[in-house]
Protein backbone atom coordinates (compact mmCIF):
# COMPACT_ATOMS: atom_id res chain seq x y z
CA UNK A 1 0.00 0.00 0.00
CA UNK A 2 1.37 3.63 -0.98
CA UNK A 3 0.94 6.48 0.93
CA UNK A 4 -2.42 6.97 2.60
CA UNK A 5 -3.90 10.79 2.43
CA UNK A 6 -5.51 11.79 5.86
CA UNK A 7 -6.18 15.70 5.64
CA UNK A 8 -6.06 18.32 3.26
CA UNK A 9 -5.47 21.82 4.36
CA UNK A 10 -6.67 20.62 8.22
CA UNK A 11 -9.68 19.05 7.20
CA UNK A 12 -10.04 15.06 7.29
CA UNK A 13 -10.35 13.69 3.94
CA UNK A 14 -12.17 10.10 5.29
CA UNK A 15 -12.95 8.82 1.21
CA UNK A 16 -11.70 9.60 -1.79
CA UNK A 17 -15.22 11.10 -2.80
CA UNK A 18 -14.01 13.33 0.47
CA UNK A 19 -10.66 13.97 -1.70
CA UNK A 20 -11.87 14.53 -4.84
CA UNK A 21 -14.28 17.68 -3.76
CA UNK A 22 -11.71 19.06 -1.67
CA UNK A 23 -9.62 19.26 -4.82
CA UNK A 24 -12.41 20.29 -6.57
CA UNK A 25 -12.68 23.75 -4.51
CA UNK A 26 -8.92 24.45 -4.55
CA UNK A 27 -8.12 26.45 -8.18
CA UNK A 28 -5.16 25.11 -10.60
CA UNK A 29 -1.55 26.20 -9.39
CA UNK A 30 -2.89 26.54 -5.54
CA UNK A 31 -1.05 24.78 -3.13
CA UNK A 32 -2.24 22.47 -0.76
CA UNK A 33 -0.76 21.21 2.66
CA UNK A 34 -1.74 17.19 2.72
CA UNK A 35 -1.40 15.14 5.78
CA UNK A 36 -0.47 11.82 4.60
CA UNK A 37 1.02 8.15 6.48
CA UNK A 38 3.63 6.28 4.57
CA UNK A 39 5.33 3.43 5.71
CA UNK A 40 3.56 4.12 9.46
CA UNK A 41 4.66 7.76 9.73
CA UNK A 42 2.82 10.56 9.98
CA UNK A 43 4.21 13.18 7.46
CA UNK A 44 2.58 16.75 5.86
CA UNK A 45 3.79 17.76 2.15
CA UNK A 46 3.17 20.62 0.33
CA UNK A 47 1.61 20.13 -3.18
CA UNK A 48 0.53 22.07 -6.37
CA UNK A 49 -3.38 21.71 -7.74
CA UNK A 50 -2.95 20.35 -11.14
CA UNK A 51 -5.24 20.54 -14.03
CA UNK A 52 -7.16 17.07 -14.57
CA UNK A 53 -5.47 15.20 -17.70
CA UNK A 54 -8.57 14.87 -20.67
CA UNK A 55 -10.10 12.07 -20.60
CA UNK A 56 -9.79 11.13 -16.70
CA UNK A 57 -13.35 10.13 -15.22
CA UNK A 58 -13.32 10.04 -11.51
CA UNK A 59 -15.20 8.52 -8.80
CA UNK A 60 -17.87 11.63 -8.55
CA UNK A 61 -18.59 11.80 -12.30
CA UNK A 62 -19.28 8.04 -12.80
CA UNK A 63 -22.17 5.99 -11.57
CA UNK A 64 -20.73 3.16 -12.10
CA UNK A 65 -17.69 2.46 -9.35
CA UNK A 66 -14.66 0.33 -9.98
CA UNK A 67 -12.09 -1.00 -7.27
CA UNK A 68 -8.62 -1.29 -8.33
CA UNK A 69 -7.14 -4.76 -9.54
CA UNK A 70 -4.75 -6.41 -6.68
Amino acid sequence: VGDVITELDGKSIQSMDDLILQVRRRAVNDTVKLTVVRDGKVMTVNVVVGDKPAGLSTSTESSETTSPKK
